[in-house]
């Protein structure tokens, strides 16, 4: 493995990147389908968030 210094990027960007990241992602969402959470499109999330009577909440926080 060699280390090289990296300039000219945001340092939350630097590391988890790639075939890591897609990793993460995959654990991330294995966890919440186990935890039975609901899958949306953008689209649908901004539909549903906008009728008044629709209850949505990402996280257990309100939108």
């Amino acid at each position: 493995m060699e280390f090289v210094p990296i300039k000219g990027v945001r340092f939350d960007c630097r590391f988890n990147t790639g075939e890591k990241a897609l990793e993460l992602l995959e654990k991330l969402i294995e966890y919440y389908k186990n935890e039975n959470a609901k899958f949306l499109l953008m689209r649908e999330y901004l539909r549903l968030s906008s009728l008044e009577d629709f209850d949505i909440s990402i996280c257990g926080a309100d939108p």
